[in-house]
Protein backbone atom coordinates (compact mmCIF):
# COMPACT_ATOMS: atom_id res chain seq x y z
CA UNK A 1 0.00 0.00 0.00
CA UNK A 2 1.34 3.47 -0.87
CA UNK A 3 1.65 6.27 1.61
CA UNK A 4 -1.53 8.17 2.41
CA UNK A 5 -1.29 11.89 2.95
CA UNK A 6 -3.91 14.25 4.33
CA UNK A 7 -4.37 17.75 5.63
CA UNK A 8 -5.91 18.99 8.85
CA UNK A 9 -8.11 22.10 8.64
CA UNK A 10 -9.24 24.64 11.19
CA UNK A 11 -12.52 26.45 10.47
CA UNK A 12 -13.14 29.90 11.96
CA UNK A 13 -16.51 31.69 12.06
CA UNK A 14 -16.38 35.45 11.47
CA UNK A 15 -19.29 37.83 12.14
CA UNK A 16 -19.32 40.67 9.61
CA UNK A 17 -20.47 44.25 10.27
CA UNK A 18 -23.77 43.56 8.52
CA UNK A 19 -24.49 40.59 10.80
CA UNK A 20 -23.75 37.89 8.25
CA UNK A 21 -21.45 35.00 9.12
CA UNK A 22 -18.53 33.77 7.04
CA UNK A 23 -16.31 30.76 7.54
CA UNK A 24 -12.60 30.75 6.93
CA UNK A 25 -10.53 27.61 6.67
CA UNK A 26 -6.80 27.30 7.08
CA UNK A 27 -4.48 24.36 6.78
CA UNK A 28 -3.08 23.43 10.16
CA UNK A 29 -0.74 20.62 9.22
CA UNK A 30 0.10 17.92 6.74
CA UNK A 31 0.35 14.34 7.97
CA UNK A 32 1.49 11.01 6.61
CA UNK A 33 -0.55 7.98 7.69
CA UNK A 34 2.62 5.88 7.71
CA UNK A 35 4.40 8.25 10.09
CA UNK A 36 5.61 6.21 13.06
CA UNK A 37 3.87 6.53 16.44
CA UNK A 38 5.75 5.73 19.67
CA UNK A 39 4.62 2.32 20.94
CA UNK A 40 3.26 3.61 24.25
CA UNK A 41 1.27 6.33 22.47
CA UNK A 42 -0.05 3.78 19.95
CA UNK A 43 -1.31 1.60 22.80
CA UNK A 44 -2.96 4.59 24.49
CA UNK A 45 -4.68 5.70 21.28
CA UNK A 46 -5.90 2.15 20.68
CA UNK A 47 -7.29 2.03 24.23
CA UNK A 48 -9.10 5.37 23.83
CA UNK A 49 -10.91 4.09 20.73
CA UNK A 50 -11.65 0.52 21.81
CA UNK A 51 -11.49 0.61 25.65
CA UNK A 52 -9.31 -2.48 25.53
CA UNK A 53 -6.75 -2.32 28.39
CA UNK A 54 -3.30 -1.42 27.02
CA UNK A 55 -1.71 -4.40 28.79
CA UNK A 56 -4.11 -6.78 27.03
CA UNK A 57 -3.38 -5.17 23.66
CA UNK A 58 0.33 -5.49 24.38
CA UNK A 59 -0.04 -9.17 25.27
CA UNK A 60 -1.90 -9.81 22.03
CA UNK A 61 0.72 -8.00 19.96
CA UNK A 62 3.53 -9.97 21.60
CA UNK A 63 1.71 -13.22 20.77
CA UNK A 64 1.12 -12.08 17.18
CA UNK A 65 4.78 -11.12 16.82
CA UNK A 66 5.85 -14.59 17.97
CA UNK A 67 3.68 -16.22 15.31
CA UNK A 68 4.80 -13.85 12.56
CA UNK A 69 7.33 -11.08 13.00
CA UNK A 70 5.66 -7.68 12.84
CA UNK A 71 7.13 -5.43 10.13
CA UNK A 72 9.61 -2.72 11.04
CA UNK A 73 7.89 0.60 11.81
CA UNK A 74 4.60 -1.29 12.22
CA UNK A 75 3.12 1.22 14.67
CA UNK A 76 1.69 4.16 12.70
CA UNK A 77 -1.68 5.83 12.03
CA UNK A 78 -2.59 3.35 9.32
CA UNK A 79 -2.11 0.25 11.49
CA UNK A 80 -3.86 1.98 14.38
CA UNK A 81 -6.90 2.62 12.17
CA UNK A 82 -6.87 -0.96 10.89
CA UNK A 83 -6.65 -2.31 14.45
CA UNK A 84 -9.57 -0.19 15.68
CA UNK A 85 -11.75 -1.03 12.66
CA UNK A 86 -10.93 -4.72 12.94
CA UNK A 87 -11.86 -4.78 16.62
CA UNK A 88 -15.14 -2.93 16.03
CA UNK A 89 -16.18 -5.33 13.25
CA UNK A 90 -15.29 -8.32 15.45
CA UNK A 91 -17.21 -6.91 18.41
CA UNK A 92 -20.32 -6.18 16.35
CA UNK A 93 -20.42 -9.74 15.05
CA UNK A 94 -19.52 -11.52 18.28
CA UNK A 95 -21.79 -9.53 20.61
CA UNK A 96 -24.96 -9.66 18.51
CA UNK A 97 -26.25 -12.64 20.52
CA UNK A 98 -24.80 -11.59 23.89
CA UNK A 99 -26.28 -8.19 24.68
CA UNK A 100 -29.60 -7.24 26.26
CA UNK A 101 -31.55 -4.16 27.33
CA UNK A 102 -32.55 -3.27 30.87
CA UNK A 103 -35.01 -0.65 32.02
CA UNK A 104 -33.57 2.23 34.03
CA UNK A 105 -35.52 4.70 36.12
CA UNK A 106 -35.53 8.32 35.06
CA UNK A 107 -37.68 11.38 34.55
CA UNK A 108 -39.61 11.58 31.29
CA UNK A 109 -39.43 14.96 29.59
CA UNK A 110 -40.65 16.47 26.35
CA UNK A 111 -40.63 14.29 23.23
CA UNK A 112 -40.89 14.94 19.50
CA UNK A 113 -44.70 14.66 19.85
CA UNK A 114 -45.44 15.88 23.39
CA UNK A 115 -44.43 18.67 25.74
CA UNK A 116 -42.82 18.13 29.16
CA UNK A 117 -46.29 17.59 30.65
CA UNK A 118 -47.09 14.79 28.23
CA UNK A 119 -49.55 16.85 26.20
CA UNK A 120 -49.54 16.55 22.37
CA UNK A 121 -47.76 19.33 20.51
CA UNK A 122 -49.90 21.44 18.17
CA UNK A 123 -47.21 21.49 15.50
CA UNK A 124 -44.12 19.53 14.59
CA UNK A 125 -41.52 20.04 11.87
CA UNK A 126 -42.48 18.18 8.70
CA UNK A 127 -38.83 17.34 7.95
CA UNK A 128 -38.78 15.19 11.08
CA UNK A 129 -41.53 13.05 9.56
CA UNK A 130 -40.58 12.87 5.89
CA UNK A 131 -38.64 14.77 3.26
CA UNK A 132 -41.44 14.39 0.68
CA UNK A 133 -45.01 15.67 0.86
CA UNK A 134 -47.92 14.45 -1.27
CA UNK A 135 -50.23 17.39 -1.94
CA UNK A 136 -52.54 15.45 -4.26
CA UNK A 137 -53.55 12.40 -2.21
CA UNK A 138 -56.07 12.45 0.59
CA UNK A 139 -54.52 12.09 4.04
CA UNK A 140 -55.81 8.85 5.64
CA UNK A 141 -58.32 9.49 8.41
CA UNK A 142 -56.36 7.43 10.94
CA UNK A 143 -53.01 9.03 10.11
CA UNK A 144 -51.64 11.00 13.04
CA UNK A 145 -50.71 14.08 11.00
CA UNK A 146 -52.60 16.41 8.68
CA UNK A 147 -50.12 16.06 5.80
CA UNK A 148 -48.93 12.97 3.96
CA UNK A 149 -45.18 13.18 4.55
CA UNK A 150 -42.85 10.29 3.74
CA UNK A 151 -39.25 9.38 2.90
CA UNK A 152 -39.61 6.70 0.21
CA UNK A 153 -42.18 5.25 -2.21
CA UNK A 154 -42.55 2.22 0.08
CA UNK A 155 -43.40 4.48 3.03
CA UNK A 156 -45.97 6.33 0.91
CA UNK A 157 -47.59 3.02 -0.06
CA UNK A 158 -47.65 1.91 3.58
CA UNK A 159 -49.38 5.13 4.66
CA UNK A 160 -51.93 4.82 1.86
CA UNK A 161 -52.78 1.18 2.68
CA UNK A 162 -53.00 1.44 6.49
CA UNK A 163 -56.75 2.02 6.62
CA UNK A 164 -57.79 -1.31 8.10
CA UNK A 165 -60.45 -1.67 10.78
CA UNK A 166 -57.80 -3.07 13.14
CA UNK A 167 -55.89 0.22 13.06
CA UNK A 168 -56.92 2.78 15.67
CA UNK A 169 -54.26 5.35 14.79
CA UNK A 170 -50.85 5.28 13.12
CA UNK A 171 -48.09 7.62 12.06
CA UNK A 172 -44.50 8.11 11.02
CA UNK A 173 -42.16 8.17 14.01
CA UNK A 174 -40.29 11.50 14.11
CA UNK A 175 -36.59 11.17 13.46
CA UNK A 176 -34.51 10.19 16.49
CA UNK A 177 -37.59 10.24 18.76
CA UNK A 178 -37.39 6.55 19.78
CA UNK A 179 -33.61 6.15 19.84
CA UNK A 180 -32.79 2.46 20.12
CA UNK A 181 -29.27 2.42 21.62
CA UNK A 182 -26.80 0.17 19.83
CA UNK A 183 -24.22 -1.85 21.74
CA UNK A 184 -21.55 -0.81 19.22
CA UNK A 185 -22.34 2.90 19.48
CA UNK A 186 -25.00 5.28 18.21
CA UNK A 187 -28.74 4.80 18.02
CA UNK A 188 -31.47 4.22 15.45
CA UNK A 189 -35.16 5.09 15.33
CA UNK A 190 -37.90 3.02 13.59
CA UNK A 191 -40.24 4.39 10.91
CA UNK A 192 -43.89 3.66 11.83
CA UNK A 193 -45.99 3.29 14.96
CA UNK A 194 -49.47 1.76 15.18
CA UNK A 195 -52.09 1.31 17.86
CA UNK A 196 -54.12 -1.77 16.94
CA UNK A 197 -57.33 -3.31 18.25
CA UNK A 198 -58.57 -6.89 18.25
CA UNK A 199 -61.79 -8.23 16.72
CA UNK A 200 -63.73 -7.25 19.85
CA UNK A 201 -62.61 -3.64 19.50
CA UNK A 202 -60.30 -3.75 22.51
CA UNK A 203 -56.96 -1.97 22.20
CA UNK A 204 -54.56 -4.87 22.00
CA UNK A 205 -51.03 -3.78 21.22
CA UNK A 206 -48.57 -1.32 19.78
CA UNK A 207 -46.95 -2.21 16.46
CA UNK A 208 -43.58 -0.75 15.43
CA UNK A 209 -42.35 -1.02 11.84
CA UNK A 210 -38.96 -0.38 10.27
CA UNK A 211 -39.27 -0.02 6.49
CA UNK A 212 -36.41 -1.21 4.27
CA UNK A 213 -36.59 -0.75 0.51
CA UNK A 214 -34.92 -4.09 -0.34
CA UNK A 215 -36.21 -7.49 -1.44
CA UNK A 216 -34.40 -9.62 1.14
CA UNK A 217 -32.84 -9.05 4.57
CA UNK A 218 -29.60 -10.36 3.10
CA UNK A 219 -29.63 -7.43 0.65
CA UNK A 220 -28.99 -5.09 3.59
CA UNK A 221 -25.53 -4.13 4.72
CA UNK A 222 -24.31 -6.20 7.66
CA UNK A 223 -24.53 -3.15 9.93
CA UNK A 224 -28.20 -2.63 9.00
CA UNK A 225 -28.98 -6.26 9.78
CA UNK A 226 -27.43 -5.71 13.19
CA UNK A 227 -29.58 -2.60 13.65
CA UNK A 228 -32.71 -4.66 13.00
CA UNK A 229 -31.62 -7.34 15.46
CA UNK A 230 -30.91 -4.69 18.09
CA UNK A 231 -34.35 -3.14 17.50
CA UNK A 232 -36.03 -6.54 17.85
CA UNK A 233 -34.31 -7.14 21.20
CA UNK A 234 -35.07 -3.61 22.39
CA UNK A 235 -38.82 -3.89 21.79
CA UNK A 236 -38.89 -7.40 23.25
CA UNK A 237 -37.49 -5.90 26.45
CA UNK A 238 -40.20 -3.21 26.35
CA UNK A 239 -42.84 -5.92 25.89
CA UNK A 240 -41.59 -7.65 29.04
CA UNK A 241 -42.32 -4.45 30.98
CA UNK A 242 -46.06 -5.04 30.41
CA UNK A 243 -46.18 -2.57 27.52
CA UNK A 244 -47.49 -4.71 24.70
CA UNK A 245 -45.42 -4.01 21.60
CA UNK A 246 -44.39 -5.92 18.51
CA UNK A 247 -41.56 -4.95 16.16
CA UNK A 248 -41.31 -6.06 12.53
CA UNK A 249 -39.08 -5.06 9.61
CA UNK A 250 -40.98 -4.32 6.39
CA UNK A 251 -39.21 -5.20 3.13
CA UNK A 252 -40.15 -4.11 -0.38
CA UNK A 253 -42.36 -7.17 -0.93
CA UNK A 254 -44.08 -6.95 2.48
CA UNK A 255 -47.64 -5.68 2.35
CA UNK A 256 -48.58 -3.66 5.46
CA UNK A 257 -52.15 -5.01 5.35
CA UNK A 258 -50.91 -8.59 5.67
CA UNK A 259 -48.40 -7.61 8.35
CA UNK A 260 -51.06 -5.93 10.51
CA UNK A 261 -53.48 -8.85 10.20
CA UNK A 262 -50.75 -11.34 11.11
CA UNK A 263 -49.80 -9.35 14.21
CA UNK A 264 -53.41 -9.01 15.39
CA UNK A 265 -54.17 -12.71 14.72
CA UNK A 266 -51.05 -13.76 16.62
CA UNK A 267 -52.19 -11.73 19.62
CA UNK A 268 -55.67 -13.33 19.77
Amino acid sequence: MGQVFGRGFRETFVINDDGTVDTRSETRSTYDSTEAIPYGEWLQLAYEQTFLPPDRIHTGLVAADKKKKLPKNFFDKATLGNFVTGFQVWMQREMISRFSYTKIEGLAGATALTDDQGQPLKRIIQGNIGVYRDEESRVPEKFLYDVLAYDSPKEKQTIRDSHLDQVVVFGKIPRRSIPVPLYFGGAISPDFMYVLKDKDGKLSLNFIVETKDVEEITDLRESEQMWLEASRKFFESVDKEKIKVTFRPQLKSDDIVTMIRQVVDADN
